[in-house]
Formats: C-alpha cells, sequence, structure tokens
C-alpha cells in the first residue's frame, strides 16, 4: 500500500501535468478560435496553467470512485465540481491580489462572473475525459517514471513555490502601478524591468482590477 508521502508525490505530479496540460488547453483554444497567437498561462514562468492542475488533484480525490461509473454520471459531477474550482480561484484572487483572471459576467447563467454554465459543460467534458482516459495514464507513468525520483521531485517543489510566489509579487507590484505607486526598493524595479505591463498582459490577458468590477 502506498504511504503518505509517496501519495503526496503523486498528486503533486497530477498538479504539475495537469497543468502544463491546461496550458495546451488554453492556448489552443486561442489559437484555433479566436486567432489570438500569444501564450497565455498562469504563472509568470513556465508553460503552466494550476487552476488545471488543482482541478486534475481536486477530481482525483473526489471522482475517482465514480471512474467507472456512466460518463453522463461523471459529467454531471465533474461539471459541478469545475464551477467550483473556478468559482473558488476566482474569489480567492481576488481576495489576496485584488484582481481578476477571468470575467464572464457577460455570458448567459453565469456566478457573479466567476464561472459560468458554458464553462461548466467544458469542465464536464475535460472531467469525464479526464477520469475515463488521460488518469489510468498518467497514473501509469507517474507511478512507474517519477514517484522514485526524489530530487527531481523537490526540484519541481522549489521551482513551483517560487514561480507562485514570485507571480503574486509581480501581480502585486501590477496592482500598485494601476494606481500610480513609483518603486521605492530594488525589488520593486527588478520586477518592473522584468516583469512590465506589457509582459503581464500578454500571458494574463484579461487581468484587470477587481476594484474595476462594475
Amino acid at each position: 500500500m502506498m504511504n503518505k508521502k509517496m501519495k503526496i508525490r503523486q498528486f503533486f505530479w497530477l498538479f504539475v501535468i495537469g497543468s502544463v496540460i491546461g496550458f495546451l488547453i488554453e492556448n489552443c483554444y486561442s489559437w484555433i478560435l479566436l486567432g489570438d497567437l500569444s501564450f497565455r498561462r498562469g504563472l509568470v514562468l513556465g508553460p503552466f496553467t494550476p487552476i488545471y492542475g488543482f482541478g486534475a488533484v481536486i477530481f482525483t480525490l473526489f471522482l475517482k470512485p465514480f471512474r467507472r461509473e456512466n460518463p453522463v454520471i461523471i459529467f454531471f459531477f465533474s461539471s459541478l465540481l469545475g464551477g467550483i474550482i473556478e468559482f473558488t480561484g476566482s474569489l480567492i484572487e481576488e481576495l489576496i491580489l485584488g484582481i481578476k483572471m477571468w470575467d464572464f459576467s457577460q455570458q448567459p447563467f453565469n456566478l457573479a462572473g466567476r464561472t459560468s454554465l458554458i464553462y461548466m459543460f467544458f469542465w464536464g467534458v475535460i472531467g469525464v475525459f479526464y477520469l475515463k482516459f488521460l488518469y489510468p495514464f498518467l497514473i501509469r507513468l507517474i507511478n512507474h517514471y517519477l514517484i522514485q525520483q526524489r530530487m527531481i521531485y523537490f526540484i519541481f517543489v522549489g521551482f513551483f513555490i517560487m514561480n507562485f510566489t514570485l507571480s503574486g509579487l509581480a501581480i502585486n507590484r501590477w496592482t500598485e502601478r494601476q494606481s500610480y505607486q513609483k518603486s521605492d526598493n530594488q525589488i520593486d524595479k527588478k520586477l518592473d524591468h522584468r516583469f512590465h505591463d506589457d509582459y503581464l498582459t500578454e500571458i494574463f490577458p484579461n487581468l484587470e482590477l477587481a476594484e474595476q468590477e462594475e
């Protein structure tokens, strides 16, 4: 039986791989349907969109027991759970960083602009595909090749801690620039230089201040 440490590593790798797959989903959608050739992502470094990584972990935790059920049942629960993930992610970003990364308030059947019926439908489709087809492949890949690689695991953990921290600092500095706060220390100056407004707008195309919500 897998011990607790191995289980944590398993979920961590599901998060990492899910974040990369999410990056591909978001950008394929943007490139093919919107004609936008920018590289959208959820963190300032690397091809990662973490909400999909969290989705992979949460779907595994709560829906894996239903993996062999009728796809309609999986679709329903995936839609509901995906909407909760999206709503919660938006709320956390607003409360902690004072920003919005997405706003679905113009769509019908939306919930405070944080999620909507159409995106819950997409989450349902993703959930069925993930649990029926992708999860079995990923879990074999992780268990056979990744879970024993302690050094690689700790390197990736350190990288993601740095990436989340740097992303938070960059966005916080962006919000300060929107209110014309000048950089008054070397960290702010480096953030202004490396993660300037054009760069953040390119990777976070829907980024705006939460206070702008009407």
